[in-house]
């Protein structure tokens, strides 16, 4: 069964609820080596089968933000592979049957109707503290609030920038990063948002980032 309900946030927020039953089907993954690294799972949908994972669609990024206990991905994640070959949360879903999209919304239209046997593509999320020196200064980030995290939009002239000069490419704020905790508090958007706008000095940020290692 599938459930697709928008969030009462603008239209780019889409939360899907794939719940689940799975078959003993066969399947099959090539691996992650490494937090921003791809890897592959091989599955089949049958009938009366579901996938029982509930994705989080934002800007470029399809994301797990959680796996139920029954379904053909906690089958498969209970089938003996490797941690690093399981489906977690906050993996990104890139794409379906080798097909991807620069528009996250389309990957999930890909799986909603895809059947048979399938390869999903999935890259490991890199969780990245961020520590940032304000002083007052302008942040430089463009942020829109998602149900439970901040989506980065844009980078331009001022804090941001100058620290992402000063750290490789897998440790930068990038557009469709997602931004989970503020200061260490979690909670929803809109409250991680007061956050930020309430610092004027040090800020500390933890990050979801889908790139590779440096």
């Amino acid at each position: 069964m599938l459930c697709c309900c928008v969030d009462e946030k603008p239209a780019e927020f889409v939360e899907l609820q794939m719940d689940s039953a799975f078959p003993e089907g066969k399947g099959d993954s090539k691996e992650a080596q490494d937090d921003g690294d791809t890897f592959e799972v091989s599955l089949e949908r049958k009938p009366g089968t579901y996938f029982g994972v509930d994705l989080s669609s934002a800007g470029k990024a399809c994301i797990v933000t959680c796996v139920t206990s029954d379904g053909l991905v906690a089958e498969w994640n209970k089938s003996g592979v490797a941690p690093r070959g399981q489906v977690q949360k906050y993996d990104r879903l890139v794409a379906v049957n080798g097909q991807t999209s620069e528009k996250s919304k389309e990957v999930l239209d890909m799986l909603k109707h895809t059947h048979d046997k399938m390869v999903l593509t999935f890259q490991r999320a890199r969780i990245n503290e961020v520590a940032l020196r304000r002083d007052g200064k302008n942040l430089g980030i463009h942020l829109k609030d998602g149900p439970h995290f901040l989506l980065v939009l844009g980078v331009e002239d001022g804090v941001v920038k100058e620290y992402n000069k000063s750290v490789p490419l897998p440790l930068q704020l990038q557009p469709s990063d997602r931004i989970i905790a503020v200061d260490g508090f979690e909670g929803s958007g809109a409250a991680l948002m007061d956050k930020v706008r309430s610092s004027d000095k040090d800020l500390s940020l933890k990050v979801l980032a889908w790139r590779g290692n440096a």
